[in-house]
């Protein structure tokens, strides 16, 4: 890839680094990873989460990081798009080969488990390759995966 760089006004998240896994072209964000990288890109959104509040993402994945179970911390590998609610929890959704759509678990990582919870929004290989566009209920999805006050 060429032209790696962060994306205009996205930040790495400062306990990972910067790492040179991302370009951009327009509002396109591409993400080339190899074994060991590690990363959290993020970017501030103002608003306030209701009812009509969706998710939308569009995502080209063409080899998952793992095919082994997300939800173990021995296994614990993946790339995803996550919403950071005032209240500092995240509603992470990611694409597994081994784990059932619309499963939701906490993630099983000490620092992270009380304050990020993966939902599964695809699962298995058929549509590797292809362009996947997914749009999700923000409010709904954080109250059966989490509970409680958005803020």
């Amino acid at each position: 890839m060429t032209n790696i760089q962060r994306p205009e006004h996205w930040a790495f998240m400062g306990s990972f680094g910067e790492v040179t896994i991302f370009s951009r072209s327009g509002t396109d964000i591409t993400m080339d990873t190899h074994d060991g990288d590690c990363c959290i890109l993020e970017t501030p959104v103002d608003i306030l989460p209701n009812e009509k509040t969706r998710q939308s993402s569009s995502w080209l994945v063409d080899k998952l990081p793992s095919e082994l179970p997300e939800d173990l911390i021995l296994t614990h590998d993946y790339v995803s798009v996550a919403i950071r609610f005032d209240n500092r929890r995240d509603l992470t959704y990611l694409w597994r080969t081994d784990l059932p759509t619309n499963y939701h678990f906490a993630r099983p990582l000490p620092r992270w488990c009380d304050r990020e919870t993966h939902r599964i929004v695809e699962s298995g290989t058929e549509k590797l390759g292809q362009w996947e566009d997914a749009v999700r209920p923000a409010a709904s999805d954080y109250r059966k995966a989490i509970g409680g006050p958005l803020r």
